[in-house]
């Protein structure tokens, strides 16, 4: 996560939800999964294609 990535509402706004822009996933998997041996195994998010990137809220604090 960069700091690029992350969108902080004003600290008056009524909703105080931020916005983070994902741009790949690390799931967790067996080592046997993966090529490397590794159990993370860095990929493209899943439903999307390559470079593509997803944006979710951001609980407040």
């Amino acid at each position: 996560m960069r700091v690029a990535d992350v969108t902080l509402p004003e600290s008056d706004a009524d909703d105080q939800w931020c916005e983070l822009l994902i741009h790949t996933a690390t799931p967790e998997v067996g080592k046997q999964c993966t090529g490397p041996g590794e159990i993370h195994e860095p990929r493209e998010l899943k439903g999307r294609a390559e470079g593509e990137t997803r944006t979710v809220p951001g609980i407040p604090p």
